[in-house]
């Protein structure tokens, strides 16, 4: 078996591969090219190696502010922001850290360092707020997230709601307030919101810690329904498929195997970008201390990056969006729930919530998915159908975990009609497969 990469330095890189955010190839950091600006400053340490510099040093270096940059990957209705490092604006705070403009993350001091995003303005409301996060924690070492999200008509700000954590958990865990609450990994509100902040602090441990990607999805759970109506007449995008190699959850621990969806899932995909882990350890690592569940999304992501895998979260209601992202060679992990007989050709009758890979698109609406649920490896990869999935996953969010590829795709060679006919020859058609709990 190999053996997974070593998890992603704090050091700096003696040189700047080309940029890359899900297989594209992105501009200059600090430069704006990609980003939003300049940093602000809160208390930064003086650098103390060559490419190590303050905050305050490089915040003259552009003054560009509040566009929205983030990467297009066709999805019309949720929104995405990516903040540091990749995308600063002014307004941005680091305290007792550092830029590192090669190695291309901010440190922070383990113990008391805090990297504060700009307030990001959005034109759109939102009632639902999703962060991510890559942050590399050397052993010992653990750190915190927070968001808040506010009104610009009223200048309200909510308190600051801790939305995930690493390493040693934090206590005391203040989730809520009157106008929303956070739901594991996820801000929740009744009430529509057109700005938010985030911060991530460093809660304990020597030397420090490095945020390599933070991001935040926005979505306006009242208008989703209109949205997926929309959807549903869309045109189907032209077949594409990737191999991803097959795991069940089914043949692990029994003690564990109801319950290892989502660190099944990631594995695959992992193993897809050339970083072979094993299920069982991996489930342990993801394990959300707090709620007792390995399904907490924003941990998955962060999991896999420990693994020297990059990822985001994101939300689509979108086809095409989908299809741009396998074409960029990205398996989507979806995030789903089916009622009675919701997901026909399913390995189960329904669920409350689960993960799969989608790996593919094939004609006439098929969707080509390894689902972990499955009895055995050899029953994983199958095909669902279009107005299915429309209805358990985008229906319920489109919240799916996006990896960046080992390698980028060239985007000028189609899928070929050998990897359509190799890929169809593992799928179990619809009407072949029976569903079981």
């Amino acid at each position: 078996m190999a053996s997974a990469p070593a998890p992603p330095s704090t050091s700096p890189a003696a040189g700047a591969a080309p940029l890359r955010l899900f297989g594209v190839r992105l501009g200059v950091l600090g430069r704006c090219v990609v980003g939003f600006g300049a940093l602000g400053c809160g208390a930064p340490l003086e650098p103390t190696e060559p490419n190590l510099v303050s905050v305050e040093a490089e915040a003259s270096v552009v003054e560009r502010a509040n566009t929205d940059l983030a990467p297009s990957f066709r999805e019309p209705f949720h929104g995405f922001v990516f903040l540091a490092p990749l995308c600063v604006g002014p307004g941005d705070t680091v305290v007792r850290g550092r830029l590192d403009r090669v190695g291309r993350h901010v440190q922070l001091a383990a113990d008391g360092g805090a990297y504060t995003s700009r307030v990001v303005d959005r034109e759109a409301e939102f009632t639902e707020l999703l962060p991510s996060w890559n942050v590399a924690s050397p052993a010992g070492t653990s750190f915190r997230v927070d968001v808040r999200v506010g009104r610009r008509a009223d200048g309200e700000w909510s308190p600051w709601l801790l939305i995930g954590d690493w390493g040693a958990p934090v206590e005391p865990r203040y989730t809520r307030f009157e106008g929303g609450k956070v739901a594991v990994d996820v801000f929740e509100s009744p009430e529509p919101w057109d700005r938010a902040q985030l911060r991530i602090e460093g809660t304990g441990g020597a030397g420090e810690i490095a945020i390599h990607r933070a991001s935040l999805a926005f979505t306006d759970a009242r208008a989703l329904d209109g949205r997926l109506t929309a959807t549903a007449t869309e045109p189907w995008p032209a077949p594409v498929a990737l191999k991803v190699p097959v795991r069940s959850q089914r043949e692990e621990d029994p003690k564990i195997a109801g319950s290892v969806c989502s660190p099944t899932s990631v594995a695959m995909v992992m193993e897809f970008n050339g970083v072979k882990v094993p299920t069982a350890d991996f489930a342990q690592e993801v394990l959300d201390p707090t709620h007792e569940i390995y399904g907490n999304w924003s941990r998955a992501v962060q999991g896999a990056f420990s693994h020297a895998v990059p990822g985001s979260l994101v939300r689509v209601s979108s086809w095409q969006a989908v299809a741009e992202f396998l074409r960029r060679r990205v398996p989507l992990v979806a995030s789903i729930r089916a009622g009675e007989g919701e997901l026909r050709g399913a390995p189960f009758r329904k669920s409350a919530g689960h993960l799969l890979v989608v790996t593919g698109l094939g004609p006439a609406g098929q969707v080509f998915v390894n689902d972990p649920a499955a009895d055995w490896s050899g029953d994983v990869r199958r095909t669902y159908l279009r107005e299915d999935l429309e209805r358990c996953w985008f229906d319920k969010g489109g919240v799916a975990y996006a990896f960046d590829p080992a390698e980028p795709a060239d985007l000028d060679e189609p899928t070929s009609r050998a990897t359509l006919s190799s890929q169809a020859t593992f799928e179990r058609s619809v009407s072949g497969s029976a569903a079981a709990e």
